[in-house]
């Protein structure tokens, strides 16, 4: 009589288990059908990850950027990568040179309140600088910084829909622009 009692109780703790098991199985199902009811809601965001009608949609991607320095006519090699905010509405870029090279900035583009572009740079070797731009002309887009007389312009050249051309110019007091370096970069993705 024992032996058959036993052999109840564990047959009726199997059933327990399984009938666990299946109401769990039900509220995660229940769980992951009202998620994708919920996802379905939820508009959905450009695969590509870029502005829409911004201006700056065109720099979106990774490039690999090669030149020289005017100075003594030292070569220099980047990657700059551009990767649009839909949060910020803003374009955040990492420029990288490689070596031998050292320099390395990150940078966030985007319009003010007043609509005109604003871009901080910030590097180790001058801190965080702020740069203003009336906005991409003739496939060209110029960020200028006025400080003390002197003047910093990067200029990006569209060359083509995979090519384009980024100047450094710089003026210190009193003096006009001089080209410090130039790059052909080409987008690789």
């Amino acid at each position: 009589m024992t032996h058959s009692y036993l052999a109840l109780g564990a047959r009726h703790r199997s059933h327990w288990r399984i009938g666990m098991l299946l109401n769990w199985m039900a509220r995660v199902a229940n769980v992951l059908i009202t998620m994708s009811m919920v996802l379905a809601f939820i508009p959905e965001r450009s695969s590509a990850g870029t502005p829409n009608s911004s201006p700056l949609r065109y720099f979106v991607g990774k490039w690999d950027c090669n030149g020289k320095f005017a100075s003594n006519g030292k070569l220099i090699s980047a990657t700059i990568i551009f990767d649009w905010s839909e949060a910020t509405e803003t374009l955040l870029v990492r420029h990288d040179d490689r070596i031998p090279s050292v320099y390395h900035a990150i940078e966030m583009w985007g319009p003010s309140k007043s609509g005109e572009l604003r871009n901080s740079i910030a590097d180790a070797y001058s801190g965080i600088r702020w740069f203003t731009s009336d906005g991409v002309a003739e496939s060209r887009l110029s960020w200028t910084r006025k400080e003390s007389g002197s003047v910093e312009r990067f200029t990006y050249i569209q060359k083509d829909e995979n090519t384009m051309q980024v100047d450094w110019l710089v003026a210190k007091t009193g003096g006009h622009m001089v080209l410090g370096d130039s790059l052909i970069c080409v987008r690789q993705s």
